[in-house]
């Protein structure tokens, strides 16, 4: 999520500003990297939290719609 806000394929609305300040400071870590793994810094990301369970947790309604509109595009 931090990768689409910062490209600006995600929109997040002004009022979610816990997000938006939390977003530049949104860790991974190092150590984990060195194995290969993307394991974040569980540290100052309440609002990532919460906006990666809004996200995730209705997957199964708007992932058919990413499907069906690149399919239209192909």
């Amino acid at each position: 999520m931090t990768s689409l806000f910062s490209a600006g394929l995600m929109d997040v609305h002004e009022s979610y500003d816990g997000f938006i300040t939390e977003v530049p400071g949104y860790t991974w870590d190092p150590k984990a990297q060195l194995v290969g793994e993307d394991e974040p810094i569980k540290e100052r990301d309440y609002y990532l939290d919460g906006g990666r369970y809004g996200v995730k947790t209705p997957e199964v309604l708007w992932r058919p719609m990413l499907r069906s509109a690149h399919a239209l595009a192909a």
